[in-house]
C-alpha cells in the first residue's frame, strides 16, 4: 500500500492490515528533524519513502539467465548419517540372535 506526503510517496508495511486500510484516514507526524511517522487507531504503521524501497526486478535475456545461474551457488544438502547405535549399524549376527 502506498501514500503521498508532501511530494514523496511512502511504501506502507502492515501486515495484515494492507486490506483494513483502504479509504481509511492515516495520522501523519512530521518532527522537527525531518522524520514522518504514520498511525492509523493508535498504531504505529511502518513507512519507507518509495526511493528507497526495491525497484522493480531487472530483465534479462535467457543467455543471461543461465550464466547468472551458473555462478550462484547452490547449498548442498546435509547427508544422514546415523550414530553408532542405531539398528541398521548393528551386524546381521546380533540381529539374528534378537529374532531366535
Amino acid at each position: 500500500m502506498t501514500l503521498q506526503y508532501a511530494g514523496i510517496l511512502y511504501q506502507i508495511y502492515a501486515e495484515g492490515l494492507e486490506y483494513t486500510l483502504r479509504n481509511k484516514e492515516v495520522t501523519v507526524f512530521e518532527y522537527q528533524d525531518g522524520k514522518v511517522r504514520f498511525e492509523s487507531n493508535g498504531k504505529l504503521l511502518k513507512a519507507i519513502p518509495y526511493n528507497q524501497t526495491e525497484g522493480p526486478a531487472k530483465i534479462v535475456s535467457a543467455k543471461e539467465l543461465i550464466t547468472n545461474l551458473s555462478n550462484m551457488e547452490v547449498p548442498k544438502k546435509k547427508i544422514y548419517k546415523p550414530g553408532k547405535n542405531h539398528p541398521w549399524k548393528r551386524s546381521s549376527k546380533r540381529r539374528e540372535k534378537q529374532f531366535i
